[in-house]
């Protein structure tokens, strides 16, 4: 194989429309759920004194293995309902509120530290069925935005840099915990979402972002 060849893939890539918002959204979008999903586990394992919830580490797996796997595909299927029912380009919003909005009652229990194991579930439930809703979503939006020739690579591109966008902000996220505490880092991690809104405007409005077979000309 020639270099021109090899590197052809990478050059399509960065010439396709609107590659500079599709950027935005591969390195922004998750920035505040990876954010909570670093920090859960140790949330849910910390002492109360410590601002967690005070959960045995087998306890946080049957949870997390069962109520969290049960919403999660629950939420992946709805996630595919939803695009086949309002399109790809309305359930942006959708993926927008499933993706960010399970912070909320991160934060919520974080404070009250409620005893009863059924508050906790079902915090857990909201955030993993979100996810499932958002990430089937997010993964329609990677493979609509690839389609094409070197769609293969190209997919594999963007996977690349949603990993990037997710790698750095959980990095951080446990020195952010340490010097705010668990309510606070919840919203802060709400928070995070406000360059995710711009962008789903943008990907909303945009008339050509979400088009299959979007090529440079």
């Amino acid at each position: 194989l020639s270099w021109e060849k090899l590197l052809t893939p990478f050059k399509t890539y960065f010439q396709k429309e609107q590659i500079g918002l599709l950027m935005a959204f591969l390195l922004f979008y998750r920035v505040g759920e990876s954010q909570l999903m670093k920090m859960i586990p140790p949330f849910l394992l910390d002492d109360p004194s410590l601002g967690g919830m005070g959960m045995d580490t087998s306890a946080v797996g049957v949870n997390y293995g069962t109520v969290g796997l049960l919403a999660m595909v629950a939420g992946g299927f709805l996630g595919g309902q939803i695009i086949n029912r309002i399109g790809l380009r309305k359930s942006l919003w959708v993926m927008f509120v499933a993706m960010n909005l399970p912070n909320l009652p991160y934060a919520f229990i974080a404070s009250v530290q409620p005893d009863q194991l059924v508050w906790i579930n079902l915090v857990i439930f909201l955030e993993q069925f979100g996810f499932g809703v958002a990430f089937t979503i997010y993964l329609m939006v990677l493979i609509v935005t690839v389609k094409g020739a070197f769609q293969t690579s190209h997919f594999a591109l963007s996977t690349g840099f949603m990993v990037l966008g997710m790698i750095i902000p959980s990095m951080l996220s446990g020195w952010v915990q340490e010097q705010i505490g668990y309510q606070w880092f919840f919203l802060y991690a709400f928070l995070c979402a406000l360059p995710c809104m711009w962008i789903t405007y943008k990907m909303s409005f945009h008339p050509d972002v979400l088009r299959a077979g979007s090529e440079p000309t």
